[in-house]
């Protein structure tokens, strides 16, 4: 299903790509290159963040990665729930915020793990909110929810939010939410300038989340990265962890035609499926 959703939104992008733009595959090329040179950079500290306002790195960026980064929050939902030993959720409808969740990739791995059932409630909706500092990908997320084959009804929020900025919106809480997750975002942030009010949002934001509720994160295997969740999430005294898991996390991507196939071959790139991961769930004390 997930798979199907991706290259369905992939088609809708380039569609629109090529009808805006007569240089469409010198820019998917550029945005390519630009997105795999950027994500070597996170550990320096005198970087600026990563940009995804463009349509090209949009497309670039759901063909390299979504599919991996979905399937790969399926397994770890699914190998949460296993060693946990109980259902992750306990509601028909829930209530779920994205931080830094852009398109929406671990929404995708949500609805197939719910749509398999293992062992959760028969969820009936997820109200799910986005909050990005990038808005425009909330076109993307919706052609994600208009795309994917599910059985679940969503609804889509979406927040523009920047950790970074002095004022967070005022709508910017997680109050009412039942679950958080953070897939691949610490690690786009932890080495960002102005840390200490970053650290400050982050807190505020755990803060915000009611007793009992759970934090799914999960991103590369980097000291830097689960190091700042160790130290700066939790530090707060308001988080305990649950659950922690070293992985390395892979994902078979389906024999296809079409434009994935046209991709591969035009560019040189294919899908980002593999690498070496730390997940965690932590929960609201």
């Amino acid at each position: 299903m997930i798979c199907e959703a991706v290259q369905s939104v992939l088609e809708a992008l380039d569609e629109q790509g090529r009808t805006d733009f007569a240089d469409w595959e010198e820019r998917v090329k550029a945005s390519l290159i630009s997105l795999e040179a950027e994500y070597k950079t996170l550990l320096q500290t005198d970087r600026s963040p990563i940009s995804y306002s463009d349509l090209s790195s949009q497309a670039a960026y759901v063909y390299r990665y979504v599919y991996g980064h979905a399937e790969f929050f399926y397994d770890f939902l699914k190998s949460a729930r296993q060693k946990i030993g109980k259902p992750l959720f306990n509601d028909t409808v829930l209530t779920i915020t994205g931080i830094g969740g852009g398109p929406g990739s671990e929404l995708l791995g949500l609805l197939k793990y719910l749509d398999e059932g293992n062992g959760e409630p028969n969820v009936e909706k997820v109200i799910y909110t986005v909050m990005d500092k990038e808005p425009t990908w909330q076109h993307v997320a919706e052609l994600f929810i208009e795309n994917i084959e599910s059985n679940i009804d969503v609804k889509l929020l979406f927040i523009p939010l920047d950790i970074a900025s002095n004022v967070l919106p005022t709508n910017a809480s997680l109050h009412e939410e039942d679950a958080v997750f953070m897939s691949f975002f610490i690690s786009e942030i932890c080495k960002l300038p102005n840390q200490a009010k970053i650290k400050s949002n982050i807190s505020h934001l755990m803060k915000s989340l009611p007793a009992g509720k759970r934090v799914f994160y999960n991103d590369s295997n980097a000291f830097s990265f689960y190091s700042y969740v160790n130290n700066n999430i939790r530090a707060n005294g308001v988080m305990k962890e649950v659950l922690d898991i070293d992985c390395k996390y892979t994902a078979d991507f389906p024999d296809t035609d079409g434009l994935f196939s046209e991709y591969q071959e035009d560019f040189g790139y294919g899908q980002k499926l593999n690498g070496n991961a730390v997940s965690k769930v932590l929960e609201r004390i």
